[in-house]
Parts: structure tokens; C-alpha cells; sequence
């Protein structure tokens, strides 16, 4: 996949967490009567919040590495997989028991 499709895919990911998180707070602040909210109000807000996820996605496209994040995420599998691997330790001084 090229930088652009992995861009994508990336910035489409975050939009959707965003919808969800943000409907999600809706029904519950609902359900808790903390806020009373109708489902015309729940997704208009919930859409509005995807809308921003990707403008800020696509503002910070060109800062730093490549991808949607500003704090240096990588839209790079392989940079990806590499930063998921556990840290090697060098031998230990001490005799194992």
C-alpha cells in the first residue's frame, strides 16, 4: 500500500473510533440521566466529531513522520511491527540459579 492509502486507511480508522466514542458518551451520559439528549442530537454531534478527527488528521499530514498523528505514529507496517517487539536485555552478570 502506498503513503496515501496507508494515510487513508489510518485517518479512516481514527474517524470512526471518534463516531463511536462520541455516541457512545452520548447514550451513556443519557442513560445515567447526566445529559437528556434526543438520536437526532447523539449523531449530529457524533458526526461532527468525525469531521474534526479528520480535518486535524489531514492538517497534521504534513508535520513530522508520515500519517494522521502529529505525535510521530507511523502509517509504516513494518515501522509499526518493529516498535511492537519486546526490548532484547543484554546477558546478566549475575550466574542463572
Amino acid at each position: 500500500m502506498n503513503q496515501y492509502g496507508s494515510f487513508a486507511l489510518a485517518t479512516a480508522e481514527r474517524a470512526v473510533k471518534t463516531f463511536a466514542q462520541a455516541l457512545g458518551a452520548l447514550i451513556a451520559a443519557d442513560g445515567t440521566h447526566i445529559l437528556n439528549t434526543a438520536w437526532g442530537d447523539r449523531l449530529s454531534v457524533a458526526v461532527m466529531a468525525t469531521l474534526l478527527s479528520i480535518l486535524s488528521s489531514v492538517v497534521s499530514a504534513p508535520v513530522g513522520d508520515p500519517g494522521p498523528s502529529l505525535v510521530g505514529e507511523t502509517t509504516d507496517p513494518a515501522a509499526a511491527a518493529e516498535e511492537l517487539k519486546p526490548p532484547t536485555h543484554p546477558e546478566s552478570p549475575y550466574p542463572s540459579m
